[in-house]
């Protein structure tokens, strides 16, 4: 009971850092599945009305890399769950809720978890690069991803279309690859076995 209680006491609020955008629209980029389980960590962001990326208003263990929101979403234990939404990261309205997302394998999403400690090591961002115009962004992923992550938005007449994309360390002189999720599989102690994009 008392490790819980310090746990508990150790979890950090979401601390307000910048003013929330009157409006804005949320993007689903890309997601990070794991052989292991069936929860996942899909990755977020935010445009504004010219389609560029806002950064959270909020500092959390779900926002250590703006533009970038990232969290687990929990499907198996309900005892993993740590938050039942997430509201107000970018804009006013902002709020993600468990419905949001799909049910995978018989199960149904049951709410959220911000990943920290060895978990964040797994995807450690080295590097975040913005285009002038705000419009575009890469994120440099180090070990285990070795990958560079591009995302970026334009106006489609209707709001903005976003793409995402990738380029593996050491070939991105060949160009990027569409991206819809980094597949990364776990072996004994949780180490690193492959990483594979689609």
């Amino acid at each position: 009971m008392m490790l819980l209680a310090i746990l508990l006491a150790c979890k950090r609020e979401p601390e307000p850092v910048g003013p929330l955008a009157p409006e804005g629209t949320r993007h689903a980029l890309a997601r990070v599945e794991f052989n292991l389980w069936v929860d996942y960590i899909p990755m977020f962001g935010a445009t504004d009305a010219d389609c560029r990326w806002l950064d959270p208003a909020v500092s959390d263990e779900s926002t250590p890399w703006p533009p970038l929101q990232a969290f687990w979403v929990i499907y198996e234990d309900a005892r993993d769950v740590e938050v039942a939404e997430l509201s107000d990261v970018y804009f006013e309205g902002d709020l993600v809720l468990p419905g949001d997302f799909e049910p995978l394998e018989g199960f149904e999403p049951l709410g959220f978890k911000y990943f920290s400690g060895f978990q964040a090591g797994l995807l450690d961002v080295e590097a975040i690069r913005r285009d002038p115009d705000g419009r575009g962004v890469e994120a440099d992923f180090g070990n285990p991803v070795n990958a560079t992550v591009r995302i970026e938005a334009e106006p489609d007449g209707e709001g903005c279309a976003t793409a995402t994309s990738y380029c593996e360390e050491g070939a991105c002189d060949g160009g990027f690859e569409p991206l819809e999720a980094i597949e990364i599989d776990l072996g004994a102690f949780y180490l690193v076995q492959d990483v594979r994009f689609r």
